[in-house]
């Protein structure tokens, strides 16, 4: 084989930085954290082409917030997610609130990709100079019932990517919205459990005639765990997922070989 060995190391250096009182372990507090990470990877062989590539050091993480209670505030570029991160999750650039009062939990973000992020959809010109998806989400969680967390959900994503050069003959926009609920708990001790169900809405282009299209899918996941007594909490789980997909869809990602004429 022309590649005899890969080498991939994956390195992350991290620091955290916060403001409160030290007698107080649950008072308001301020903080910054930030995460630089390099990738390296190392090849060998008969003609591995690229035998030494290094990418970094990348700016990771890197946000402020504030937690006073009732109230969580942070900034910047962390890990978003919402639900159990199936409609949407990902180290992005933002702002989420947080409230929370005594069974209830509310929050809200706005968030975008970062910088010089490839797009998904390969299929439109320049899709590795960048993308510009925005997002905004706001979710509700109730854990007023013994032993259940119920939640529920929605969220919008615009794609404001641009075709680099002009594609004057297809447009590639992919804005949808998306609606959850869920649940997660015990239905008893050592049986813990959650579900998922989403519903996604919206518009996409088809291929080749360029028309706008409704999206119209759905989604459904569940876990149910069982733990064991033993010192080891040995866990045995199962799990079940299906969704909704489109028959005559020839790629997932890309807009061309994509989405075809019909429902």
């Amino acid at each position: 084989d022309s590649i005899s060995s890969s080498m991939r190391g994956d390195g992350r250096v991290w620091g955290k930085l916060i403001r409160k009182d030290p007698s107080d372990d649950n008072g308001p507090k301020e903080y910054i954290y930030m995460r630089l990470r390099n990738i390296y990877t190392g090849r060998s062989g008969r003609d591995p082409g690229e035998r030494h590539d290094n990418r970094g050091p990348l700016l990771d993480y890197a946000y402020a917030g504030f937690d006073h209670k009732p109230w969580k505030v942070e900034a910047g570029r962390r890990y978003f997610n919402i639900g159990r991160g199936i409609a949407y999750s990902g180290v992005h650039d933002g702002l989420q609130v947080n409230y929370q009062k005594p069974g209830w939990n509310f929050a809200g973000f706005v968030s975008q990709l970062p910088p010089h992020t490839d797009n998904m959809d390969t299929s439109i010109p320049g899709y590795d100079k960048e993308s510009r998806r925005y997002f905004a989400g706001a979710g509700i969680g109730y854990a007023g019932i013994k032993g259940h967390q119920l939640y529920g959900y929605a969220l919008a994503e615009r794609d404001k990517s641009r075709e680099d050069p002009e594609d004057l003959f297809q447009d590639y926009g992919y804005d949808a919205q998306y609606f959850g609920i869920g649940s997660k708990g015990e239905w008893a001790r050592s049986w813990p459990y959650w579900f998922e169900v989403v519903r996604e809405t919206g518009h996409s282009r088809e291929d080749p005639s360029n028309a706008k299209s409704n999206i119209l899918a759905w989604a459904f996941d569940a876990e149910q765990k069982f733990v064991t007594a033993h010192k080891s909490r040995l866990t045995f789980s199962v799990e079940a997922a299906a969704g909704s997909g489109d028959n005559d869809r020839l790629d997932v990602n890309n807009t061309i070989g994509g989405n075809g004429a019909g429902r």
